[in-house]
């Protein structure tokens, strides 16, 4: 899976192949590795954090994941909107 790791607060949901512990398994031995585990990606205070996800639960985090994107695309419309009715009132004042 090819999912962009976070640039900022938002997250995104990884998978990820695991080499375990056990020096006979067959990740040591052969290179087949565990997985696909799903992994939740952001950042907090600057700092990359992973927090597993359950099989169960990647559709829904998933989701949650598009809609923080969404929110933060409508609330960055909303800001440069925001700036360019206030420049333009402050070009009518200015006259």
């Amino acid at each position: 899976m090819s999912d962009p790791l976070p640039k900022t607060g938002r997250a995104a949901v990884c998978a990820q192949y695991v080499r375990c512990g056990n020096t006979r398994c067959r990740c040591r031995l052969e290179g087949a590795l565990h997985g696909p585990y799903f992994y939740l990606f952001r950042r907090i205070a600057g700092r990359l954090v992973k927090t597993y996800i359950p099989r169960t639960e990647v559709a829904a985090v998933r989701a949650a994941c598009v809609a923080a994107r969404d929110r933060h695309a409508a609330d960055q419309a909303a800001r440069a909107h925001w700036r360019a009715l206030t420049a333009r009132v402050r070009a009518v004042e200015e006259r």
